[in-house]
């Protein structure tokens, strides 16, 4: 089953599509968003083993990427994540 959530993210976009264990981020909302809604889920898809298979950014205005860019700087590396 597909699951699409859909983040308050201002005047931005947020989406977090979830099916069978894979996991895709679409944009990230305002630093704001991420901080309040994406990491408590990203830590969640961690906890369960899970990953981020795919992060998009449709594109670069800061109220689509600014909580993508967010996200990078709290995770800090690929290979030791700090949130997934």
């Amino acid at each position: 089953m597909l699951r699409i959530k859909i983040y308050p993210a201002g005047n931005g976009d947020a989406f977090l599509l979830s099916v069978a264990g894979s996991n895709v981020l679409v944009d990230g909302g305002y630093a704001q968003t991420f901080d309040e809604y994406i990491k408590s889920d990203l830590l969640e898809i961690a906890l369960k083993g899970e990953r981020l298979d795919l992060v998009i950014a449709s594109h670069i205005d800061a109220d689509h990427i600014s909580g993508l860019i967010r996200f990078l700087v709290v995770n800090e590396t690929s290979t030791e994540p700090k949130v997934v």
